[in-house]
């Protein structure tokens, strides 16, 4: 198909990629930001389009693209403890002058004792993703899926109990 043909077709289907990229990102900048880069791999591979349905191509092309943006930011969790290490929390409530308040770092360190497994699934759980998302994101079935969030959830308020009674 030729570049402007792939480009009309584009064109005709933005409000449609656009609510597709909301249902995936549930943020508007974010939507925005998968819409833009949806269009750019469609245009630049617009070779590799067959002719037969553009909106499965482009959808499939633009959850392509979240799913990869979801396993790279997955890598980028690494480098939140080095963040932690040089944030220091002034706040009250984070910073624990009694055994009633729980500090940031607290909450980071549950999170960071959990099994790998079980710390990615929760992860991606935290930042908004649905059972479904998170088990293809980690090619694993979603019961697995759900069996490690709700094991994750009982450590976590298991090591967080203290602070989970506390009234303020």
């Amino acid at each position: 198909m030729e570049k402007a043909d792939i480009e009309k077709l584009l064109i005709a289907k933005q409000t449609d990629l656009l609510r597709y990229a909301m249902s995936l990102t549930r943020d508007t900048d974010k939507a925005y930001d998968l819409l833009q880069e949806t269009n750019l791999k469609i245009i630049l591979s617009g070779e590799k389009f067959d002719g037969r349905d553009f909106k499965n191509w482009s959808f499939r092309v633009m959850r392509n693209s979240f799913v990869n943006n979801c396993k790279r930011n997955d890598h980028y969790s690494l480098y939140e403890d080095l963040w932690l290490e040089q944030c220091e929390f002034r706040h009250p409530v984070y910073n624990r002058s009694n055994d009633s308040g729980c500090n940031i770092k607290d909450i980071y360190n549950a999170l960071n004792a959990l099994p790998a497994e079980h710390n990615k699934a929760i992860r991606l759980l935290i930042i908004g993703l649905k059972y479904q998302e998170i088990a293809y994101i980690r090619n694993a079935p979603l019961g697995t899926i759900k069996n490690r969030i709700c094991v994750s959830r009982v450590i976590l308020k298991q090591q967080l109990k203290d602070f989970l009674h506390y009234r303020g």
